[in-house]
């Protein structure tokens, strides 16, 4: 009964803090991304775990591709498909390297958004932050 209350209070947390500008707040997830470099084959982001508890992506990755002010979609992947792992420890700084055309294919010139979604290890909950990195090739 426990496991149940504390379960909806976090989904309520997460309907509450889903609400505004789209990217998970510091509060929830204190994880910094910030993009490194980034090719037709490539990219590479900096993450950096400010929390007190392991976190990694499971959910996966969409791309998106901006034209002419419109944004389509390239393609989405589960990491579980491709038995990838990327996480991060507590207080630690490490690379996530995205083989983006093993992923999607080879992506030509243009401005693409990556949305990255994942869980916290520790507590468990699944699906309930995203992050997105923004580049250029």
């Amino acid at each position: 009964m426990k496991k149940l209350l504390v379960l909806i209070l976090a989904l309520l947390l997460l309907l509450l803090c889903s609400c505004g500008d789209g990217e998970t707040s510091m509060e929830l997830l204190p994880l910094e991304m910030s993009l490194k470099s980034a090719s037709e084959s490539t990219v590479v982001v900096s993450v950096k775990n400010l929390g007190e508890n392991r976190l990694e992506i499971i959910d996966g990755a969409s791309l998106y591709k901006t034209e002419k002010g419109k944004e389509t979609c390239v393609g989405y992947i589960r990491f579980c498909d491709y038995k990838l792992e990327y996480a991060v420890l507590p207080g630690q700084e490490t690379e996530w390297v995205f083989d983006v055309e093993k992923l999607f294919g080879k992506l030509p010139e243009g401005e693409y958004r990556m949305t990255l979604g994942g869980f916290d290890y520790e507590i468990g909950y699944n699906g309930n932050w995203w992050k997105e990195i923004e580049f250029m090739i």
